[in-house]
């Protein structure tokens, strides 16, 4: 007799697997929120680096326009938030988007080869990011990554179908935390 390979629903799940899983969505969930703090430098940076008439210097243009002040110091912190509420938007936006395509490919082609060309993704794109040297390679570092974070919901399914009815909680639960 050969040994067949397990499904996926095993009632006991592979406690290295749950580990794979949970880093996935932890490094998901890190890509989003890292650049937070780096905002007010980066738009300092670029607009320095690409200048006023650049695509970063419009953009700033156009956010101290919203900013609704004249004071220089407000109009600063006002630019600076709305700076990174645009790059965390763009991010949030693709993630959200392809969620549910990397859902249905996982369903089809399994979730294994979806985390790998997705985790892969994210990789190139922090790389990308890490030696962006104009505010357009940024953009396309963030769109890439924002695009590859919606894996997030094939870790989740992963997790449900590694887990048995009995534990399926107690592996959201972790994947959640």
């Amino acid at each position: 007799m050969t040994d067949s390979p397990q499904p996926l629903t095993a009632s006991k799940p592979r406690r290295g697997s749950l580990k794979v899983l949970f880093l996935t969505v932890f490094i998901d969930l890190v890509g989003f929120s890292i650049i937070f703090p780096l905002f007010p430098d980066m738009l300092e940076h670029y607009l320095e680096h690409d200048g006023v008439d650049s695509l970063v210097g419009r953009l700033a243009a156009w956010l101290q326009g919203l900013s609704g002040t004249t004071d220089p110091e407000s109009q600063r912190l006002y630019t600076t938030a709305l700076f990174g509420g645009v790059l965390g938007s763009l991010y949030s936006v693709l993630q959200f988007i392809f969620a549910p395509i990397w859902g249905r490919l996982s369903d089809r082609t399994g979730r294994r080869p979806i985390l790998l060309i997705s985790i892969s993704g994210l990789a190139i794109a922090y790389v990308v990011w890490a030696f962006a040297g104009s505010f357009l390679l940024l953009v396309i570092s963030r769109l890439l990554a924002g695009l590859m974070g919606g894996n997030i919901s094939v870790a989740t399914a992963a997790v449900a179908d590694m887990t048995g009815t009995r534990d399926r909680a107690k592996g959201m639960g972790m994947i959640g935390a």
